[in-house]
């Protein structure tokens, strides 16, 4: 079923949903909730965020926002930890600690299950899913709709307007500590919220007060009530830099004075990109109800038996009718470390001498062939894919592929950097033997460089794609891995 397209215009509401913050969200709930419920019946395997997660997607369809159902919804994804201000600001949140291994596995299914209902999956390399949300926002206001930003982070209020409004959920339970009703900002409560701040000058006093979540800066010593004030009394930031040496009180003046470029610095980094790539059409962003072929293989793949009920209900049929979609259906193959440490790369490579070998298992075919083999190449080939998916459509068929080029002295520690990557996405791969490593480090040879190579669908999905190697590429960095000769006839 192909998505519907629908010109966004007066009348419209169109949803933007910060989708990192409620992946984060969901899986923080699964981990303080019952482990019972958060591990899939017939292999164990963690999926209790994801179920959450599915909950609240099909909250977005029934419900909507508040009791608003839009007509457009779009859910946006931070492409990578690492975006354009990170460049301006190498500590902009490097303060964070690394996210959960197990998060950081799961980070794929949650793109899968956005599109196993249907939703427009949103990320783009180099920027925050704010920025996205801030330029769909920007375009779906200015055709005369109204925008429902949906999400917690406070820099998405900046945007607040006459037709541009933000949402959050209640948080918690009622009467107990950290409960927080359900939100709704226009104008008026956003300036009730930052004491007398309009949203257009609420950048200027995150500026000043700074962030310790995303470690922006700011000014020392000065908190929000002050940072509205001083905005308050000269306008906006640049102003009140300008006459800083005019301010009565010493801490606040000396502190402007000595911390200015600090301020100019933080106002940028809290500032949100209103013309930033738009992946998918806003027009296609249309909500309608997610086609059945895809979502009850998903759901039923990962075992959401009430979820399945509840849909078969929605669509009066029987979930048990559909298939178990195969990409889900096995466990995912890096979800035990015995298993992966069993693949590393000096784990499955054959004694000088020895003859090939293969295994394989519902997780892995793995084999490796010596160089001494007259018509083979000498690499160690792995395939994550299901069984029932491993079978090639001919002989020498490859398809796309993308080439990983490292020195000859790296490949182990190149391959072994990234397994638990392409282990979880279930691609196949082939890592270069040392003798062959060695020919193709020779840099007369015409693919040198060319040491591993992950092979990709007839046809990719760009998105998950893009995802996995943004992670392979922080995994090879994250090791020390620096990248090796270009290989010759590479896009």
């Amino acid at each position: 079923m192909e998505r519907e397209n629908a010109p966004v215009g007066p009348g419209d509401v169109v949803a933007l949903v910060d989708g990192s913050f409620f992946m984060h969200r969901t899986y923080h709930l699964a981990a303080s909730g019952d482990p019972a419920r958060n591990l899939r019946p017939s292999d164990g395997f963690p999926n209790g965020a994801i179920r959450k997660f599915c909950e609240r997607l099909l909250g977005f369809l029934e419900a909507g926002f508040g009791g608003t159902r839009p007509s457009h919804l779009g859910i946006f994804f931070d492409h990578s930890r690492r975006s354009h201000r990170s460049e301006l600001f190498p500590g902009y949140k490097a303060n964070r600690p690394e996210p959960p291994a197990d998060l950081e596995a799961l980070k794929p299914l949650f793109r899968d299950a956005v599109r196993a209902f249907g939703y427009g999956c949103i990320e783009a390399e180099n920027y925050e899913a704010d920025d996205l949300i801030a330029t769909y926002a920007t375009a779906a206001s200015a055709r005369g709709a109204h925008v429902l930003m949906v999400g917690s982070d406070k820099d998405l209020l900046q945007l607040v307007g006459p037709t541009v409004f933000a949402f959050d959920f209640e948080y918690g339970v009622p009467g107990r500590s950290g409960y927080r009703p359900a939100r709704l900002f226009d104008a008026a409560a956003v300036a009730a919220a930052w004491e007398g701040t309009p949203p257009e000058r609420l950048g200027d006093v995150l500026a000043l007060m700074g962030d310790q979540t995303d470690n922006v800066p700011g000014v020392p010593g000065i908190g929000m009530k002050t940072a509205a004030k001083l905005v308050a009394e000269y306008g906006d930031l640049e102003t009140l830099l300008a006459n800083a040496d005019a301010i009565k009180q010493p801490g606040r003046r000396d502190a402007l004075l000595a911390h200015a470029e600090t301020a100019r610095l933080s106002r940028r980094l809290v500032e949100l990109e209103r013309n930033a790539p738009m992946p998918v059409p806003l027009d296609d962003l249309l909500l309608g109800w997610p086609d059945p072929d895809v979502l009850f293989p998903f759901v039923n793949a990962m075992e959401f038996s009430w979820l399945g009920r509840k849909l078969g209900q929605l669509y009066q049929v029987e979930a048990s009718s559909y298939p178990s979609d195969p990409r889900f259906a096995a466990p995912v193959a890096g979800s035990g470390a015995a298993g992966l440490q069993a693949l590393r790369y000096d784990a499955v490579l054959p004694a000088e001498g020895a003859p090939p070998f293969a295994s394989d298992t519902a997780h892995c075919a793995v084999s490796a062939m010596p160089l001494s083999m007259a018509h083979i190449d000498g690499w160690l080939r792995f395939d994550f894919r299901s069984p029932d998916l491993r079978a090639e459509p001919g002989q020498g068929h490859e398809g796309w592929k993308i080439h990983v080029s490292v020195d000859p002295g790296r490949v182990a520690a190149a391959w072994d950097a990234i397994l638990p990557i392409v282990a979880e996405a279930r691609l196949q791969a082939k890592v270069a033997g040392p003798a062959l490593a060695g020919r193709l480090g020779d840099s007369s040879h015409r693919q040198a460089g060319k040491m591993l190579v992950l092979y990709a669908e007839t046809a990719p999905d760009v998105g998950r794609w893009r995802a996995v190697l943004t992670r392979v590429e922080e995994a090879l960095d994250k090791a020390g891995v620096t990248p090796g000769p270009r290989v010759a006839g590479d896009r």
